[in-house]
C-alpha cells in the first residue's frame, strides 16, 4: 500500500466521485469533500473532536421527527438556510452574491415553530426517542 499524506487522501476521495453520472451531484460532492478536508486541516481536527461531531450529528438525527426537523433547524442555526435563500434570490434577480435576503434567519425559525417544531439550540437537554 502506498504511503498516504493529506493531499493524496483528498485527491483519492475526489477521484472516487469523478465518475458520478450526474454533473451537478459530482460538483456538489467534490466541493464538499474539498471543503471538509480543508476544514479538518485548518483546525487540526483531532480524532476525539471528529467523534464528538459525529455523535452530535447522530443525536440530531435521533431526535428528529416529521414535526421537529432538527437537521433543518441545524441548517438555520448555521446560517446555511439563509445563504441558500440569498443565493436563490441573487440568481432570480441577477443580483450580486452578496445581496441581502428579503427574509431573515428568524423568519425561517418562525416557519418551523408554526409547524410545531422547536429549536435545536436545546439539543444537549433532549433525550433520543
Amino acid at each position: 500500500m502506498s504511503e498516504y499524506n493529506q493531499e493524496k487522501l483528498t485527491q483519492d476521495v475526489l477521484a472516487a466521485f469523478a465518475g458520478t453520472p450526474d454533473p451537478r451531484l459530482r460538483t456538489l460532492m467534490t466541493a464538499l469533500v474539498g471543503h471538509l478536508h480543508a476544514f479538518a486541516r485548518e483546525v487540526d481536527l483531532t480524532p476525539d473532536e471528529w467523534l464528538a461531531g459525529l455523535k452530535f450529528l447522530d443525536a440530531v438525527g435521533q431526535i428528529s421527527t416529521e414535526r421537529r426537523p432538527e437537521f433543518i433547524l441545524l441548517s438555520d442555526t448555521l446560517g446555511l438556510s439563509m445563504m441558500v435563500v440569498a443565493l436563490q434570490q441573487a440568481r432570480a434577480t441577477g443580483g450580486a452574491k452578496g445581496a441581502t435576503p428579503a427574509i431573515s434567519p428568524s423568519d425561517g425559525l418562525k416557519w418551523y415553530s408554526m409547524a410545531g417544531a422547536t429549536s435545536s439550540r436545546r439539543l444537549p437537554n433532549r433525550k433520543p426517542r
